[in-house]
């Protein structure tokens, strides 16, 4: 299988003039997403319910621009089109990782993993129901949790940059706002100004980068998925030399170890 670093620039090179297309994607999903989410009752069902369809046409989107195949943003809705399969894989997926996370944060991170090839699996296989797209995906991502974990930190970590921007920005202009009011003295408002302008910009920065990181990370998990696909045959025949964890390593990863659903 490609390391993840073939993985990021195999995803880099099918965005190659697909990059407009999936950010206008992920912005349109996060709008409806943020929207129906202001409407109380309603809007909360309404995102409930279209959340399934909406979030299976970013991801086919994205497998479908990996593949370079010709889709236009209209693709976004897809899921739509396979309503009742796609709603009751989200529900399930969301059902399952909240029991998981019940057990403290940890488990319920580890289930996203397993369960993150499932929308790619209902693409390419009409007739698998829900729950046995799910089983599929825990079956495909054994042993492989922590490579996808690994991915998708190595594209997220550039969000450490706004986040200490933010951090740094809030922390330096409410310890300067503190001082100022305490003295009641000559103390420098600019110091006040400059750190909230640093969160700001932090705040900037983490919106510029999400229009990068997100169509980025669904095309690098586009591609872990048909490279991972490739591997179910020789992996259902046993530990192969080459694999990234081994079957001692499994053991002592939480990330890989063997779990019911």
């Amino acid at each position: 299988m490609l390391s993840n670093r073939e993985i990021r620039l195999a995803a880099r090179q099918a965005l190659k003039g697909k990059w407009g297309i999936m950010v206008a994607a992920a912005v349109i999903y996060y709008l409806i997403t943020f929207v129906g989410s202001l409407i109380p009752l309603i809007g909360w069902l309404a995102v409930l319910i279209c959340g399934g369809p909406l979030v299976t046409g970013l991801i086919w989107l994205a497998l479908a621009i990996s593949r370079n195949e010709e889709r236009d943003l209209g693709y976004l809705f897809s899921g739509f089109k396979d309503f009742g399969r796609t709603l009751a894989a989200y529900l399930l997926i969301c059902l399952f990782t909240f029991l998981w996370s019940l057990l403290l944060l940890v488990p319920g991170i580890i289930k996203s993993y397993s369960y993150s090839q499932t929308f790619f699996i209902l693409r390419d296989d009409p007739n698998i129901s829900a729950l046995d797209a799910i089983t599929a995906s825990r079956e495909m991502m054994a042993g492989y949790k922590g490579k996808l974990f690994g991915l998708s930190l190595s594209i997220g970590a550039w969000l450490l940059i706004p986040y200490a921007l933010i951090f740094i920005g809030i922390t330096t202009g409410v310890a300067a706002s503190v001082v100022y009011s305490d003295s009641y003295s000559d103390f420098p408002v600019v110091f006040i100004i400059i750190g909230f302008l640093v969160a700001g910009l932090g705040y900037l920065a983490f919106l510029g980068l999400l229009l990068f990181i997100i169509p980025y990370l669904l095309m690098a998990l586009a591609v872990f998925y048909d490279e991972r696909q490739m591997r179910v045959v020789d992996d259902s025949e046993g530990w192969s030399e080459d694999d990234p964890f081994s079957e001692e390593e499994t053991a002592s990863n939480p990330f890989d170890s063997s779990d019911d659903r």
